[in-house]
């Protein structure tokens, strides 16, 4: 059962254009996107995502990461606080749901679970276009897992990586 973050990156490091993670994706990281979500069994999104990207029609399971269960974000959904620690919550979290669990989580979110070992593969990808805000130093990122794809597609480079450290599951 894997724990598989997504992440898309323009080619400066910004997650964003507008503030949007759409403004810097393009047709082949769409669709690599889309083929995850769908076999998803459940979604986690942090806070700052789920209040700017469109989860409220998303028919999987919906999972938001927060420091405060406070919070008009939730569109019906769960917010799960995560002041208690972030490995804590993920063991529930696995437990509870259906694998493969796909995480879209902003650079502060994502790296926070990376460094926690809750995050057993990555999808990134690298967009040729310039976004303009929430920057990732993704090489550093990338540093911590071992790449079993790297292609490029119309200009994007998709990547796909295991986790090199000791998961929080194992």
């Amino acid at each position: 059962m894997s724990v598989i973050a997504t992440l898309n990156v323009g080619a400066n490091g910004a997650t964003t254009l507008a503030g949007t993670s759409a403004g810097i994706s393009t047709a082949a990281d769409r669709e690599r996107f889309l083929k995850l979500h769908r076999r998803a069994g459940l979604h986690i999104a942090g806070a700052n995502s789920a209040a700017s990207e469109l989860y409220s029609s998303t028919k999987i399971p919906l999972v938001i990461l927060a420091r405060s269960t406070q919070s008009n974000i939730s569109h019906g959904r769960e917010i799960i606080n995560t002041s208690d620690g972030l490995k804590s919550v993920m063991r529930e979290i696995k437990a509870r749901f259906p694998a493969p669990i796909v995480v879209e989580a902003g650079p502060t979110l994502l790296t926070a679970l990376v460094n926690e070992g809750c995050i057993d593969e990555i999808e990134l990808s690298i967009s040729p276009i310039l976004g303009d805000g929430n920057f990732i130093n993704h090489i550093e990122l990338l540093s911590q897992f071992t790449i079993t794809v790297d292609e490029n597609i119309d200009g994007t480079r998709l990547l796909h990586g295991r986790y090199n450290g000791d998961s929080a599951y194992r």
